[in-house]
């Protein structure tokens, strides 16, 4: 499991997770690299998107990342990897919107990437993987 980074009260985390829910992103992506010879590569990710750095600097300071201005001058940070589960496991709690998203997301990273996976953990990322498309495409009533 992640190690908890972070915020010292609950009330900052759901702060940070009402947040992510309604600016946020969770996203898989598939990539088939030359060097894969014929094999896919996901990797996970998450973002938050706003025109007001302020609460985005926050995020970057306490779990790091990227953050950027866009030409559309909005600012997003970026986040993958470990950093990325231990802000999702650390958010869960207090998600709604999101909180599918990001089992699945958390679930996808525990899974054995390395050489030499098993075909089963292969099959499950490309399960997650067209999970989390399907949930990105959900309209909520």
């Amino acid at each position: 499991m992640a190690k908890t980074a972070a915020w010292q009260t609950p009330t900052e985390l759901a702060y940070m997770a009402g947040f992510f829910d309604g600016e946020g992103y969770v996203g898989i992506s598939s990539d088939k690299p030359a060097w894969k010879k014929g094999g896919v590569y996901y990797r996970m990710r998450v973002a938050v998107g706003q025109k007001d750095p302020t609460v985005l600097l926050s995020f970057k300071k306490v779990y790091g990342g990227t953050l950027n201005k866009g030409k559309d001058g909005v600012w997003k940070w970026y986040i993958d990897g470990q950093k990325a589960c231990v802000f999702l496991s650390d958010i869960m709690p207090y998600l709604i919107i999101k909180k599918e998203q990001a089992k699945l997301a958390l679930e996808f990273s525990s899974l054995n990437t390395g050489k030499g996976k098993s075909t089963k953990a292969k099959e499950r990322q490309e399960q997650i993987y067209n999970e989390v498309k399907e949930l990105k495409g959900k309209q909520y009533a």
